[in-house]
């Protein structure tokens, strides 16, 4: 059941153990890998565009909107120190999805949901990702449980198809120093 793998996801970033070792646990634990790429497949479905011309984010509620971004900064986080080269595909496209998703939340500033934490959320998020050398601590406390975490992320379950293809959605380019 997808909302399992995605719970274990979430454990595993925000409960009590470090997530540092993310890239060697996700080779290691075949539900992790399903969880992140259900999570993966939650960041797509809230990027698309709906049949009203709006990114399917817009029509989620500010706890979803807050789950995704917790977690995506969690993620963001967990995988800083990983090079490109080091680093599994799933990985690179859920940090691309996530700052493309944080991207759109503040463009769209939640139309008039303009909730300041969810938005330090989305900044952190970008931060993390695209900034080399960040001189700051950030707070990873949850605004809510994991339990309510994981029942916000739980509900895109059902929307999400069962397989991804890394291979159209990931494109990196090293460069050289």
């Amino acid at each position: 059941m997808a909302g399992d793998e995605i719970a274990k996801l979430v454990e595993t970033l925000l409960g009590d153990k470090s997530p540092t070792d993310l890239a060697l646990r996700l080779r290691s634990d075949p539900s992790l890998k399903l969880g992140l790429e259900k999570f993966y497949l939650i960041l797509e479905n809230g990027l698309k565009l709906t049949g009203d011309g709006q990114l399917g984010l817009q029509s989620w509620d500010q706890s979803q909107i807050q789950a995704v971004g917790s977690v995506s900064l969690a993620i963001v986080h967990a995988t800083r120190s990983l090079s490109v080269e080091h680093a599994e595909r799933l990985i690179l496209a859920v940090v691309q999805k996530s700052v493309e998703f944080a991207l759109c939340c503040l463009e769209k500033s939640m139309h008039g949901r303009d909730d300041l934490s969810l938005q330090n959320y989305m900044v952190q998020v970008l931060e993390l990702a695209l900034v080399h050398e960040v001189d700051r601590e950030y707070d990873f406390a949850q605004p809510c449980s994991l339990n309510m975490l994981v029942d916000s992320l739980s509900v895109f379950s059902e929307h999400v198809s069962d397989s991804i293809e890394l291979q159209d959605h990931t494109q990196c380019m090293l460069q050289v120093a």
